[in-house]
């Protein structure tokens, strides 16, 4: 029976390497096509945009190399905003059409994509923080406070699927993700949504958001003003009820605006997101308060879901990676302390520093494991550990000794 479904199968595929003809234009097949700056190869794995997102990565670690060193040249904040805001979009660019996760027979595909992605991002932030070749990528993405790329492009092209979803034009792909699909294979987007579905986010629910002004016959969404407050308790708790209904991302806001002395003060409650509040001149109206209150909420429910789950899974790796144990004692979560550090520093400080937090710097205690230098320092002095300090107190030099035993240094 499977010998006769795959005959099946391939007598109903269209010939390879033959040409087909529109509107009087030959069109000739080809193994890769660059169109809007993505590199498209017959399979659609994504594997020819990998290599050119490799290529372009080579060139933008060596424009870093000209402009920074271990100990001069642009600071390492600014050197950091560079990567993420300028060369990380870059090589992101268009992602989620050609970043597979989860497609069928894509997984050895998607192992290398991500260690490539991963040794990428390492290179970059070693220059960036003009440490050790030697230091684990995950140590160098806390004290950097970047997260890893691998999460970082799966949220950027998860994003783009919301967008889409959201868009005027959503009904045009869910059109055609209806039709039959030959051969198992399923279309990015289609896979974007099953990995949002899994997470707890239905697309399909998504409100359509046009991203230009709306036509006069345009009808806003359904708002209702209970007439009393008894009336309002009532309908606040069949509206609780009702929320399982919707899902667990069901958002439920509270919000307030009140002048008072002359001062307007608004606030807002998230049941899953918590308080915030906010404080209006005194030229605002108490109505101006009130707008004020909603739009709070509304900011609230925009740090959406999938940064929060892009966190908790960096949270993870980091918690259970096998490098970095010097960084994690002393934090064993990302945050942005580490970085915020870097601010007034200059080159050559944060340098030192990222060395010191990773515990991969210039002393003896970690020298020691690095061959040539072993060998030169047993030919200078046979009898002595290359390991230990000069202290002759037996103890290795390794970055906390001189910080705890300053009398001997």
């Amino acid at each position: 029976m499977w010998k006769k479904g795959w005959r099946a199968r391939r007598v109903d595929r269209p010939p390879s390497g033959e040409s087909i003809t529109l509107q009087g234009v030959e069109v000739r097949p080809t193994s890769l096509l660059k169109y809007l700056g993505v590199m498209l190869d017959e399979h659609l794995t994504g594997e020819s945009q990998i290599a050119q997102c490799r290529k372009k990565a080579a060139q933008l670690i060596a424009a870093l190399r000209s402009i920074a060193g271990m100990t001069w040249g642009v600071s390492t904040l600014h050197l950091r905003r560079m990567w993420t805001a300028v060369l990380l979009p870059q090589i992101s660019f268009a992602c989620s059409a050609w970043y597979t996760q989860g497609a069928y027979g894509s997984k050895s595909f998607e192992g290398r994509a991500n260690s490539t992605f991963r040794s990428m991002q390492r290179q970059v932030h070693q220059y960036i923080a003009g440490a050790f070749r030697t230091i684990a990528g995950s140590a160098l993405e806390i004290c950097l406070f970047v997260p890893p790329a691998p999460i970082a492009i799966q949220r950027l092209a998860e994003e783009a699927c919301l967008r889409i979803h959201a868009s005027p034009l959503r009904s045009t792909p869910a059109r055609r993700s209806d039709e039959g699909r030959r051969y198992g294979l399923v279309s990015p987007l289609k896979r974007l949504e099953t990995h949002l579905k899994f997470k707890g986010i239905e697309v399909n629910r998504m409100e359509l958001i046009r991203p230009f002004a709306v036509p006069p016959w345009w009808q806003p969404p359904a708002t209702r003003i209970a007439p009393d407050k008894d009336t309002a308790i009532k309908e606040h708790d069949l509206i609780l009820r009702a929320t399982p209904l919707y899902g667990p991302n069901s958002a439920i806001a509270y919000t307030d605006g009140s002048k008072t002395e002359g001062e307007g003060v608004c606030a807002s409650a998230l049941i899953s997101k918590g308080n915030a509040t906010a404080r209006l001149n005194d030229q605002d109206t108490v109505y101006a308060v009130e707008l004020k209150g909603i739009l709070l909420a509304l900011s609230q429910i925009k740090d959406d879901l999938l940064r929060e789950l892009a966190a908790k899974r960096w949270k993870e790796e980091w918690a259970s990676s096998n490098s970095g144990a010097h960084l994690r004692a002393v934090f064993p979560e990302p945050t942005k302390e580490i970085f915020a550090i870097h601010e007034s520093l200059r080159r050559a400080a944060s340098s030192v520093l990222v060395q010191m937090q990773t515990g991969k710097i210039g002393l003896p205690a970690y020298l020691a494991t690095l061959p040539q230098w072993r060998e030169q320092a047993l030919e200078d002095n046979p009898l002595r550990n290359p390991s230990r300090c000069t202290c002759d107190q037996g103890h290795h030099e390794h970055a906390p000794h001189p910080l705890l035993l300053p009398p001997f240094h």
